[in-house]
């Protein structure tokens, strides 16, 4: 079979494994593990302060590096696979793992987890000191309602659910990484006796704060999100904020320790907004050294002597904590606030008088932040809005409206260029249709329609210049999951304002072809219309055929479990969504246990539960799990499923790492072309 998987052996058992074609997996082992956790956070560190370097000594591959996930025992290593070399980076990531066997570095474990936040951040903003460990104090409310899983575990395991959960919080538990939703603590040292496989078929809905278990893990959920732990509990704290000084509660390095609350405390303390205060000490049960202590107060006022607010937890969203605790690491503490920039003049100005099914503001996504479990977000389709944009002379990234299934309407307050672009939803200006992949210049007072979509599932709308939202953590996407980014993180409603940036004023209407192109369409066009030539307008449809690379846990499949996947056809359940696509099919045979130590996850990773249907990872995915990833759909081919509804057919085919190279090459080809024809700078 095509599509065979890099898989490298280093003298020290370090594997290096393929997650589609713009990811490297450093594995370093199989479990969880103190001593190979902090080498994995070791290379991220090193890795990191030679992607920032403005000059490498060691060559140009580590430039090529995007972005860095570090998880229990491996290190996710994304780059760009069309400036950089999958072999070349490996080579060099091994010499440097070569070079930590002969010499001390002086890098201690803590001093790892400083990873990449995206190109927003100066490099001088990466800690370079020592952090201090902190105990944090987690409130359980156990079994009920809360944790309808405690009794699964306790006839799993033998016991009783009172020692479940007696034994449960009879200790401290390391967080070894951040990662799956914003601020979810993937936490060490669980006993034994507590192990207990996931579900096979993952909720489609797990309540934020959900405590559970998932073989030798246990952790808590800080956003309401799907998943595949058992539940045994629920915490009203608080562990991730994207708008406060500090974002993220918790950092790799800390320790948890439960404790078992009743169902009248966990409310009293929700009602408090589940806040945290720091004590001196550290629980004897911790066994780690010295640390700070932080246990949640139960109810709001002031605080008493010696006592400090750990900052920025009890804020409503925009505002934000002046200061930083004593003690905190810089992972959250240092994170960028949202950017409320006004500019003096401005674009175009749409309201919404209806909102459609599903419209958010996206741009690009959110990068550098994984290593926190903040998904990228950003257009599911990022063909068709970079070409939408491309009609308004935007750039690239600029932030636009995505539309699912059904389309707003507006009203222009302001006049301006917009275009509209993906999934073919009948617009209409004032009445009269518009072409589909078309700008045009809307008046003040003309109205907008998109309808339902005709073929296809995402449309797109563009404006001069760009959406003006405010930027959180380098994007204006929209996280629908953490409420985050876009319009105060929600969908478009009625009544909404939506103002262009200022923009390039477009050329007089009609195209501009670049010269000596040579492209089989006409110059001439409407006098308020500029419209995307036909050879460069993508077809949607049924079935969407998807290219895939193998990896990199495809050797936990039988191969009849290969050859079913790859000669299926599966449909596109109800339950696809912006972060994944559930679909139904033909099982998919495991060898052995459907459970891994949770690993990264790229978008377009195929991870398959024990119930053996694929779920294709989208753009909110989450940035880690636990079920065997069998491949991944290439880069050049993902946009066809963003494309997909549910209903539609879906088969998948073996790929080799040139032909996805070469397909995201030809993409990229194709839209250069399309923008010096344009005459436009993307």
């Amino acid at each position: 079979m095509s599509g065979e998987v890099t898989r490298r052996l280093h003298p020290l058992n370090v594997r290096f494994l393929q997650m589609g074609e713009a990811c490297i997996v450093v594995e370093f082992g199989n479990t969880i593990d103190p001593e190979l956790n902090e080498r994995v956070h070791r290379l991220a560190r090193y890795l990191e302060e030679l992607r920032i370097s403005p000059k490498s000594s060691r060559g140009t591959a580590f430039e090529t590096i995007l972005e860095l996930v570090p998880t229990y025992r491996s290190l996710a290593v994304y780059f760009d696979p069309l400036k950089g070399n999958r072999k070349a980076l490996e080579e060099e990531i091994e010499k440097l793992l070569k070079e930590f066997e002969r010499q001390e570095t002086g890098i201690k474990p803590q001093q790892a987890w400083n990873l990449c936040e995206g190109p927003c951040l100066p490099a001088n903003q990466y800690l370079r000191e020592e952090r201090k460990s902190r105990t944090v104090i987690i409130p359980v409310c156990y079994g009920g309602e809360f944790g309808p899983d405690l009794p699964f575990v306790a006839k799993h395991t033998g016991l009783s659910e009172e020692e479940v959960v007696r034994i449960h919080t009879s200790r401290a538990y390391r967080v070894y990484m951040l990662g799956f939703l914003p601020g979810f603590p993937y936490l060490g040292g669980m006993d034994e006796r507590l192990s207990t496989p996931r579900l096979e078929t993952p909720r489609t809905r797990i309540p934020a704060g959900s405590v559970g278990i998932a073989g030798s893990q246990t952790g808590f959920y800080p956003l309401e999100s799907p998943g595949g732990w058992r539940i045994i509990g629920r915490t009203p704290i608080k562990a991730f904020d994207p708008f406060s000084d500090t974002p993220f509660l918790l950092a790799p390095g800390d320790f948890v320790q439960f404790r078992s609350i009743g169902e009248a405390e966990y409310r009293r303390l929700l009602e408090a907004g589940g806040r945290i205060e720091e004590q001196g000490g550290s629980p004897q049960s911790s066994g780690h050294g010295t640390t700070d202590s932080f246990r949640p107060r139960n109810t709001p006022g002031e605080f008493g002597p010696g006592e400090k607010s750990v900052s920025g937890w009890n804020f409503a969203p925009g505002q934000a904590s002046s200061s930083v605790s004593e003690g905190r690491d810089s992972a959250s503490a240092r994170q960028p606030q949202v950017e409320r920039r006004k500019h003096q003049s401005s674009g175009v100005q749409l309201r919404v008088l209806d909102p459609g099914l599903l419209t958010t503001v996206q741009d690009l996504g959110r990068r550098g932040y994984q290593a926190y479990g903040v998904s990228p977000a950003g257009v599911m389709d990022e063909y068709a809005a970079e070409l939408t944009n491309l009609l308004v002379g935007n750039h690239k990234n600029a932030a636009v409206l995505e539309v699912t299934l059904k389309g707003p309407t507006l009203k222009f307050e302001k006049g301006g260029w917009v275009a509209i672009g993906g999934a073919d939803c009948g617009g209409t200006l004032d009445g009269k249709p518009v072409p589909n992949w078309s700008a045009f210049y809307g008046e003040a007072g003309s109205t907008l329609s998109m309808g339902f979509v005709r073929e296809g599932c995402r449309a797109y709308l563009a404006c001069e210049g760009g959406f003006d939202v405010p930027l959180l953590m380098g994007s204006r996407s929209t996280y629908l999951r953490a409420q985050m980014g876009g319009l105060s993180g929600r969908p478009l409603q009625e009544g909404d304002v939506l103002v262009g940036l200022p923009g390039k004023k477009l050329d007089a209407p009609g195209y501009e072809a670049a010269a000596g192109s040579n492209l089989p369409v006409p110059l001439a066009q409407e006098p308020t219309i500029r419209t995307l030539p036909p050879a460069f307008i993508p077809r949607y449809g049924s079935p969407i055929p998807l290219r895939v690379l193998l990896g990199p846990q495809d050797e936990l499949f039988e191969s009849e479990g290969l050859e079913t996947f790859f000669n299926s056809t599966y449909i596109i359940s109800h339950e696809a969504d912006r972060m994944g696509y559930r679909l139904e099919g033909p099982k998919i045979k495991h060898r052995g246990k459907a459970d891994i130590v949770s690993d990264a996850l790229a978008r377009g990773s195929i991870q398959v539960p024990g119930h053996g249907m694929p779920i294709v990872m989208m753009a909110d995915r989450q940035t880690t799990g636990g079920y065997p990833k069998l491949g991944a759909v290439i880069l050049a081919d993902q946009y066809l499923l963003a494309q997909g509804k549910p209903g539609d057919e879906v088969r998948f085919f073996p790929c080799t790492e040139e032909e996805a190279i070469r397909a995201l090459q030809e993409r990229k080809a194709r839209i250069s072309l399309l923008s010096r024809y344009l005459g436009k700078i993307t």
